[in-house]
């Protein structure tokens, strides 16, 4: 399942697009987001839950109106989790959303879901900030098998169109890495390798000031010396009955 929504990112990418951040002096922090589908059509009556990490403070909730906007005001300093749900459409969280009090504007572009079938939250794609001051952007990804486990020592191996080759890592115990200090643009393309899986090609990624773009990325297991391309299984997705 995760494969066959990767594959949609050439078509349709789960982003937050024009991140950007005022720096000003306020008694609380503002919030200001904006939520697409993938085809950049506003979504009304999105939800946007905001989450005090240390549990100090209510839950907060706000709706998308008709232009797809909601804001939050003079929100106190502190560690937050923002997770954004629309029906119809994949949900999407910022796990770390750090307020100092400076205004934040964002734009979240959610994937195409089933519409009639719940759909557990998509965690494994998601967005960290970066350190105060970093206005670089970075891509990450967590690798997993067809069981959601995370493969450990997977070659990532990053691409830019034009440019070919640009960097080139590998996933931790926990199927993470990260590729860091990258120029803010939308066709970033990562290949992932590892004995006994098929390669995995992920196109079209985007990324963001100031934020790291994580993607979980699922490759499909084979027997050595059967992982050609065109050995890969067929998918069918999950009816809705």
């Amino acid at each position: 399942m995760l494969e066959g929504a990767m594959a949609r990112l050439s078509v349709v990418a789960i982003s937050v697009l024009g991140t950007s951040v005022l720096w000003a002096q306020n008694a609380g922090t503002e919030i200001r987001g904006t939520v697409v589908d993938g085809l950049n059509h506003p979504i009304s009556e999105a939800t946007a839950t905001l989450r005090d990490k240390l549990g100090k403070r209510p839950e907060q909730v706000a709706f998308t109106d008709a232009a797809g906007v909601f804001h939050y005001d003079g929100m106190p300093p502190g560690n937050y989790e923002l997770v954004i749900e629309a029906r119809g459409l994949y949900s999407l969280g910022l796990p770390s959303l750090h307020l100092t009090g400076a205004p934040l504007a964002l734009r979240f572009e959610l994937e195409f879901g089933f519409y009639s079938c719940p759909q557990p939250d998509r965690l494994l794609h998601y967005f960290r900030q970066l350190d105060p001051g970093d206005s670089s952007a970075a891509l990450g990804g967590t690798v997993l098998n067809e069981s959601g486990a995370p493969v450990s020592g997977a070659i990532a191996t990053l691409y830019v169109p034009s440019l070919g080759r640009v960097a080139r890592t590998s996933s931790n115990e926990d199927g993470e890495f990260s590729f860091n200090h990258l120029a803010v643009r939308s066709d970033y393309w990562i290949r992932v390798v590892h004995d006994g899986f098929f390669a995995g090609e992920f196109t079209k990624l985007e990324v963001q000031p100031q934020f790291e773009t994580v993607y979980g990325l699922e490759l499909e297991s084979c027997e050595v010396g059967h992982c050609a391309p065109h050995l890969k299984k067929i998918r069918v997705l999950p009816s809705c009955e």
